[in-house]
């Protein structure tokens, strides 16, 4: 849980943190997405180790979001998604090499082209007139991937 509500109905509400504290190493502080980004680090403070954390939940959710795509194949647009997965998970392996090896440009055109391909999905799906459940799971997806480029950013250049 990242916090709950201190008081009851009525009383004056605020939130109370859990050792989020920006000064105590709450990297997800100032992401797009700061409870998910907090879910997924889980109150990692190194930003590389944190970054690693991310993609490797982002590669777990794409592959599972492959296998709905696939799944689902026959749905307006999703045999699009299938191939935009592969790809995307493609990518997010070469960021773990690449997070190794300091090269952070290379880590942020992959962490890209992984959020275009969930875009690109969702794209395939609305032009055929379809609606999937690989939507939702996209917002999620694309939120996750832009959580990782902004830990990406905390990074030095390697």
């Amino acid at each position: 849980m990242a916090g709950m509500w201190e008081g009851g109905q009525g009383q004056g509400r605020e939130l109370l943190s859990l050792n989020l504290d920006p000064n105590m190493g709450d990297l997800c502080g100032k992401a797009d997405y700061p409870v998910l980004c907090r879910s997924v680090v889980k109150g990692v403070s190194k930003p590389s180790v944190a970054l690693e954390s991310a993609i490797r939940q982002l590669m777990l959710q794409t592959k599972m979001a492959r296998t709905t795509a696939k799944r689902l194949r026959k749905s307006p647009g999703v045999e699009v998604c299938s191939e935009t997965y592969q790809d995307a998970f493609r990518n997010l392996k070469t960021c773990l090499s690449t997070l190794k090896t300091g090269d952070k440009p290379t880590l942020n055109i992959n962490l890209s082209a992984a959020l275009t391909g969930y875009v690109t999905c969702d794209d395939a799906v609305v032009e055929r007139g379809g609606t999937s459940p690989v939507t939702r799971t996209n917002l999620t997806l694309r939120q996750m991937a832009t959580n990782c480029l902004y830990l990406s950013s905390l990074i030095g250049v390697g």
